[in-house]
């Protein structure tokens, strides 16, 4: 017979966690169903997404396909009580979203923050290497080539630039990097932008970043004492990522509808929302920068 793990030998990943999967999605049922919900129907708009050479319709698919692997991944970790890490995908998700805010309000810019992105990225890491006194003697065979390839992208890049009127000059100013912060900055003046990046930024501190909150979720006090410890999410921090998961891709699903669907799935949309807002209320996670959110579906008709 196979020696069945335990947690205290292998953690989350051990057959003691595997063995008690079942009666934890049994007791996360209305949980799970709703976020799964969600994810059903967010593939189905993004199957509906008009394809052709139009960019704005390969931007939002290309989104909606990394948005929705991010779900499906926190479904999963939801289901094995994952606590930072299950926050940490859903900031994923937040970062998608500002995303596809920027580029349906200007893919031309967005386009060329990524051929920006991709430029320094390559530049920086070209950089880095011959820097580092270890490093650098193990690839010091690539730095001609590299040098080449440097010039090459900058040259690239130019001419992206000047099909925009930009120049390598102009553009330090006018194109920003493509980081949350700066997608937001772009899109703060929408509600679902608004709100999804108050989330992101809670979610950045309190589970993603190696913070003092961060830190302190492996810190137990109790009577026994002080220990260091593995910590599942509990229900209540199960919901409130859930809330934030399930708020993102209903305005990720309703931003597709509105742009490229000719609000055909608000009939499937608004009753969704309607119900995962009830379920908020019940649950006790709303938070008020939602409250126009929620009065705003409460109020509308499929």
């Amino acid at each position: 017979m196979i020696k069945q793990s335990t947690f205290s030998e292998t953690g989350f990943v051990s057959d003691e966690v595997r063995n008690r999967l079942q009666k934890s999605k049994e007791d996360m049922r209305d949980e799970l169903f709703l976020i799964n919900n969600i994810n059903e129907i967010l593939m189905r708009i993004t199957a509906e997404i008009p394809s052709g050479k139009e960019q704005k319709n390969s931007i939002a698919s290309i989104l909606s396909y990394r948005f929705l692997q991010s779900l499906q991944a926190s479904i999963i970790l939801c289901e094995y009580r994952f606590r930072a890490e299950l926050f940490t995908i859903i900031r994923s998700m937040q970062e998608t979203y500002l995303a596809l805010a920027l580029a349906l309000k200007n893919d031309e810019l967005f386009e060329l923050m990524c051929w920006k992105d991709e430029k320094r990225f390559k530049d920086n890491l070209l950089e880095y290497i011959k820097s580092s006194s270890i490093i650098a003697k193990a690839y010091k065979n690539i730095f001609e080539e590299g040098d080449k390839a440097k010039i090459d992208r900058e040259m690239q890049y130019i001419r992206r630039l000047k099909k925009s009127g930009l120049t390598l000059k102009t553009s330090k100013k006018e194109i920003p990097n493509i980081s949350p912060s700066d997608m937001f900055d772009k899109t703060k003046d929408e509600e679902y932008s608004q709100q999804v990046y108050l989330y992101y930024k809670k979610s950045s501190n309190l589970y993603a970043h190696v913070s003092l909150n961060s830190i302190l979720l492996h810190y137990d006090v109790n009577d026994t004492g002080r220990q260091l410890v593995f910590t599942g999410a509990n229900k209540m921090e199960i919901r409130s990522a859930i809330r934030d998961a399930v708020l993102t891709a209903i305005f990720f699903a309703d931003k597709i509808d509105v742009n490229f669907l000719n609000n055909e799935n608000q009939k499937i949309l608004v009753p969704y929302a309607q119900k995962a807002i009830s379920k908020f209320l019940e649950w006790g996670v709303t938070q008020k920068a939602s409250q126009s959110f929620y009065e705003k579906f409460s109020q509308k008709k499929g």
